[in-house]
C-alpha cells in the first residue's frame, strides 16, 4: 500500500497497486485528487488494484464520507453503505 497527500488536498490517497502505473494514468490521478478535495471526504480515499478511469470517480475507487462510504464498482454504479 502507498500512502501519499499532494499539496492542497484534505484527506491522503492510499493506494493498493503499482505507484509508477498510477502516475502514468493522469486521469486517474486528477480524478482521486478531485475526490480528496471534497469538503465531505473522510480519513482518506482508496484506490483497489484493479482502478482505472472512470466518470467523476476512478472505478475501484473508495470514498469515505462521515456519513456513508461510496463504492465505485464499475462503470455503471456505486454503492453506499451508511
Amino acid at each position: 500500500m502507498i500512502a501519499y497527500k499532494p499539496e492542497g488536498v484534505k484527506v491522503p490517497i492510499k493506494l493498493w497497486g503499482k505507484d509508477d502505473e498510477y502516475r502514468s494514468s493522469a486521469f486517474v490521478v486528477e480524478q482521486a485528487e478531485n475526490l480528496s478535495k471534497l469538503p465531505f471526504a473522510f480519513h482518506h480515499i482508496a484506490l483497489m488494484p484493479d482502478y482505472h478511469a472512470g466518470y467523476g470517480m476512478p472505478i475501484g475507487g473508495v470514498l469515505a464520507t462521515e456519513e456513508m462510504i461510496i463504492v465505485k464498482y464499475n462503470i455503471m454504479g456505486y454503492y453506499a453503505w451508511r
